[in-house]
């Protein structure tokens, strides 16, 4: 005897309101997937480090900021992992700081003012090479720059030759990795149109 046919709907197979859900899922993994490949690509175009590159600096392999050990002007401990999620504009020299070095203190100032909202996001760091006094009137013009006294001996393998350090820009990406150097006497429009460019491209990761 054949057993009756039922005539219960099939749900097996999943409506279409369930198959776009499905897609919709299926786009957006692939969408994180082909995140780190898409930053990549636009990394390599902006920022290449040789032959056609639109950057201005020197671009350095990316070595996490040492223990330096250092102390602020008041006193106070100071690491590098302080200023994690920050991007950071580094100049290093001694204490004694003449016409060339006021005005590069300004040119960086000038640099981070002229990012507008996205200036929050930058940091100012003076490593100090040696102990001796700092010119108060020099750093009154300079509200917010992080003044560090450190020993020079620890920043030789990070920072390169000490010969090559006065007037020099550095750039420390928000990981607190060295990334990008310039050397003394280069157009501060220069240096900010790579920094703007670095900013744009963190923001949107």
């Amino acid at each position: 005897m054949t057993a009756p046919t039922s005539t219960t709907p099939d749900n097996t197979h999943p409506t279409q309101q369930e198959t776009k859900r499905s897609l919709l899922a299926l786009w957006g993994v692939l969408a994180v997937c082909a995140a780190p490949v898409i930053a990549a690509f636009v990394v390599y175009f902006f920022f290449k480090p040789e032959g056609g590159k639109t950057q201005n600096g020197e671009l350095l392999p990316q070595i996490a900021a040492p223990q330096i050990g250092g102390q602020t002007l008041e006193g106070k401990p100071f690491e590098f992992k302080d200023l994690r999620g920050q991007w950071i504009i580094l100049t290093v020299g001694p204490s004694a700081c003449g016409e060339p070095c006021a005005k590069h203190l300004w040119e960086m100032r000038q640099i981070r003012t002229s990012l507008g909202k996205k200036r929050d996001k930058v940091d100012r760091v003076w490593l100090v090479t040696d102990n001796e006094p700092i010119d108060i009137p020099l750093l009154k013009q300079h509200e917010n720059l992080i003044v560090v006294r450190t020993d020079p001996a620890k920043l030789q393998g990070w920072l390169g030759d000490p010969a090559g350090w006065d007037g020099r820009t550095w750039f420390i990406d928000w990981k607190g990795d060295l990334m990008m150097t310039y050397r003394p006497g280069q157009d501060p429009m220069e240096i900010r149109k790579d920094l703007g460019k670095l900013l744009h491209f963190n923001t949107a990761r």
